[in-house]
């Protein structure tokens, strides 16, 4: 395959791979690559931690098989990757075959960083079949990829509702608020989750873009990235157009919003982003323009100061006009409307600059399922994906790859489709009565929620974790050292200069101690959970089995319940 000639140098544009993301050692090898007259691929942030992760699994590799890691990398021969999988399957965890598959795609791009062009198209062939015929077969891996649950209207309303009355994630009022709007705007667009709310947030003087521990000896002579920018990568004042327009159908005045959506995956940075459209409703909890007008009060965005929330319904389009605009103050265009809490002496303060962060969204998501006793967790993608099966029984093609931000129609049928047939094959095949009641509800995950699942642990649960035999063993060990550092320092306060390697030791017993616990707490929630859904079904049938046949049920004689 020829080589495909590389980009020339342009110092205008920020090189994400400079960024302490891979390995140092790779950092500067393409930085003395572009001091030849040629820049690498500029990888985005996010492909860049992909490609970092296959990077450790590939350099810890090549040092057990004594090559270098790029000489052997640029040998391109499928016997050396073949090996690596292999080497890959035997010393880390088990994994799906799509796991695999992404670690390949991730190698490539890796291979592109150093070569300056992509992989041999006959090498390419020749790890396809491998991973998707030879490799899975003989090792026994799962071909199964994760379930693409998605959400249809009536777990939406029953998530909703659960959150606005029964959630105990957020505690802060405009944290709730938020995060309805989040579950809302998710539902309307669909949204990728990274374009309402960043992966990271940090003030501007914090240049931490990992979990990798940097080491300041790199130092690259690029040009300091200057964003094209300022705005946060979450929905701020200036992307939202509020306004009034007339109904043509009952000359009523409805409050509008235009919200453009920036931060698009495959967008260059500064580029357009996708424009929807949102109104009133008479439903307040499904109102998102409610939401929009409770943050504009709440950070006092409205130029006209004089505006009330009781005022703001009783505006009126003129008749010389056909709409009519509500301004933000340009002091606040760039404010982002989902913000994240800082804790203070005083409690939590909603920070005036930094976006809510997608972790705190998706855990309180997954908590929310959870705690709404949904079998099957809840992310944003299950919005996404709902969204997605929706445009595309309404839309064409092209709307559908426009609303969601995708260039063709194999993303779309291989990470959103449902795997559920949603059709009454009976009715169209054997021409029986329709029952399309039946059909939407086996399709829903209200299928697999049981109102009466454990959502905590219980007091047996947590005796049960206190009588761990390794939270006991560190218990016994902490109490010795507690008694040592009294007899010898009198407190153990005042061991921690007399004696400070008791002291550091019975720190890192505490915070083993700590770490355990939570580990245990999470996998007991975890097979609590399994174990319900499991065998709640089984005892059900059994217990009307003995009903049927006129046996005494021992619950309801005791006066349980199941």
């Amino acid at each position: 395959m020829s080589t495909v000639s590389a980009p020339p140098a342009q110092v205008d544009h920020h090189q994400f791979w400079a960024d302490p993301i891979l390995c140092e050692e790779t950092r500067a090898r393409l930085q003395h690559f572009r001091s030849l007259g040629w820049l690498p691929p500029n990888f985005k942030p996010r492909t860049l931690i992909g490609i970092a992760v296959v990077e450790r699994y590939w350099r810890k590799y090549c040092i057990q098989s004594n090559h270098d890691y790029v000489d052997y990398l640029l040998l391109e021969d499928q016997a050396i990757y073949m090996n690596f999988f292999d080497w890959m399957f035997k010393t880390s965890r088990k994994k799906a075959l799509q796991s695999y598959d992404e670690y390949w795609r991730r190698l490539c791009q890796y291979f592109e960083l150093f070569a300056r062009r992509s992989v041999n198209d006959d090498v390419h062939k020749q790890m396809r079949r491998f991973l998707n015929g030879k490799f899975p077969a003989e090792r026994k891996i799962s071909r199964r990829t994760k379930d693409k649950n998605t959400l249809d209207v009536d777990v939406f309303c029953v998530i909703y509702r659960h959150h606005w009355v029964h959630s105990r994630f957020f505690r802060h009022g405009s944290m709730i608020v938020q995060f309805a709007t989040i579950q809302l705007w998710s539902a309307i667009t669909g949204t990728r989750p990274s374009v309402l709310l960043p992966q990271n947030t940090s003030l501007p003087d914090d240049s931490s873009l990992s979990k990798r521990k940097q080491n300041p000896t790199f130092q690259s002579d690029l040009p300091k990235h200057i964003p094209v920018t300022d705005l946060p990568d979450s929905v701020c004042y200036r992307d939202i157009e509020l306004f009034y327009l007339r109904d043509p159908q009952n000359k009523r005045d409805v409050l509008c919003a235009v919200i453009e959506f920036r931060n698009l995956k495959g967008r260059p940075e500064g580029a357009d982003g996708t424009k929807f459209f949102m109104h009133g409703d008479y439903q307040l909890a499904y109102c998102p323009i409610t939401q929009i007008i409770s943050f504009a009060f709440r950070d006092g965005a409205f130029v006209n100061t004089e505006l009330t929330p009781e005022l703001i319904w009783r505006l009126r389009v003129p008749k010389r006009s056909s709409s009519l605009p509500l301004r933000w103050k340009p002091e606040v265009l760039n404010t982002p409307l989902l913000r994240r809490l800082d804790r203070t002496t005083y409690g939590y303060k909603l920070h005036p600059s930094l976006p809510m962060t997608y972790e705190s969204s998706r855990r309180a998501l997954k908590e929310l399922g959870r705690d709404a006793r949904f079998e099957d967790d809840i992310g944003h993608y299950n919005f996404r994906r709902w969204a997605a099966n929706e445009v595309n029984r309404n839309f064409t093609s092209q709307e559908r790859q426009r609303v969601l931000g995708q260039s063709g129609d194999a993303v779309f049928e291989k990470h959103y489709q449902s795997q559920f047939i949603a059709r009454d094959l009976q009715h169209v095949v054997l021409l029986r009565p329709p029952q399309e009641g039946l059909l939407r509800f086996a399709s829903s995950m209200l299928r697999k929620r049981d109102p009466l699942a454990p959502s905590e642990l219980t007091d047996t649960h947590k005796r049960a974790i206190c009588r761990h035999p390794e939270i006991l063993d560190l218990k016994r060990e902490k109490r010795e050292l507690m008694a040592e550092m009294r007899s010898l320092a009198g407190t153990v306060k005042n061991a921690r200069d007399s004696f400070p390697r008791l002291y550091q030791r019975h720190e890192a017993i505490s915070r083993e101690m700590a770490k355990l616990r939570k580990a245990l707490a999470t996998n007991t929630r975890e097979t609590a959970r399994k174990d319900y859904f499991r065998n709640a079904p089984i005892l059900e049938v059994d217990r009307q089995i003995k009903q049927l046949l006129g046996e005494p049920d021992i619950e309801t004689c005791g006066g349980g319940q199941f």
